[in-house]
């Protein structure tokens, strides 16, 4: 047990090296390439979407690795079902993100609701990799995910050095919007390498798909609703000030302080 709980730690703290580093090149190459404006709806569109996200995510990663702790012969049952919870308060709540960014100024243009469109993509997937970690988390056995989780990065360091390098170098008024949106679907892809390899070793250790047991997944919502709701406390606390920024002041203003506002909040995140 001792050596299980040492490697697994081991392994989460070379995962979080390795990916703050590669975190590191990404921001200084995003800021690097974007203009103040681009950069300010790119942070602007990640700052939405995860108050969103963590309305869909309800504290369930904590929720299934206790319960299949406590039962893991069951643990397809339970995972399934968390799966499917995630993905169906995933679609009422990325349907209400889109309806309400069609109102707002800044969020209501045609690059801006193509890029929430793809984030909330990214975002189910990041809501199915997390189902699937709490499953190898409840066995011990994080380590593949620690590894994985920092391929997935590497995939998007070099797709987004592709568009930054290959795709479009010197972008025009016209390139600019293909090479913000290829800049999203980097992001995409590499949630998507993340959560297949996670998928393909998760299934190992006991079968991964969805269930509709809705009756469970009642309870379990009901269990994972308090925890749920702090969490999205939480997030709204720390992700509303770039919200915030974009509506009270003038959109042409608002970009350049929002800009300049996230890059040292993302080096502290």
């Amino acid at each position: 047990m001792l050596k299980k709980v040492a490697s697994n730690t081991i392994s989460q703290i070379l995962s979080k090296v390795f990916t703050a580093i590669i975190s590191i090149f990404l921001i200084s190459s995003l800021t690097k390439y974007l203009s103040p404006e681009m950069y300010w709806q790119y942070n602007k569109i990640y700052n939405y979407l995860s108050i969103f996200t963590f309305l869909a995510d309800l504290g369930l990663y904590t929720i299934s690795v206790r319960e299949i702790s406590k039962d893991k012969e069951n643990a397809s049952r339970i995972i399934g079902n968390v799966m499917s919870l995630r993905f169906v308060l995933w679609i009422w709540i990325i349907f209400l993100s889109i309806l309400i960014a069609l109102f707002l100024p800044g969020y209501n243009t045609t690059v801006s609701l193509i890029s929430i469109f793809i984030i909330s993509i990214f975002s189910v997937f990041s809501l199915m990799n997390s189902s699937v970690i709490s499953l190898m988390q409840s066995f011990m056995k994080v380590e593949f995910s620690s590894m994985t989780f920092v391929v997935g990065k590497i995939v998007n360091l070099l797709l987004i050095f592709s568009v930054i390098f290959i795709l479009y170098p010197k972008w025009d008024t016209l390139s600019f919007d293909m090479a913000f949106i290829w800049i999203m679907i980097s992001w995409l892809l590499g949630i998507m390498v993340n959560f297949f390899m996670n998928l393909y070793y998760a299934n190992k250790i006991a079968r991964v798909r969805f269930l509709f047991d809705w009756e469970y997944m009642k309870h379990l919502f009901k269990i994972s609703l308090p925890n749920g709701i702090a969490l999205f406390l939480s997030v709204v606390y720390f992700k509303v000030d770039v919200i915030i920024i974009s509506l009270l002041e003038w959109w042409s203003k608002a970009d350049i302080s929002i800009a300049l506002y996230s890059l040292p909040m993302k080096i502290i995140e």
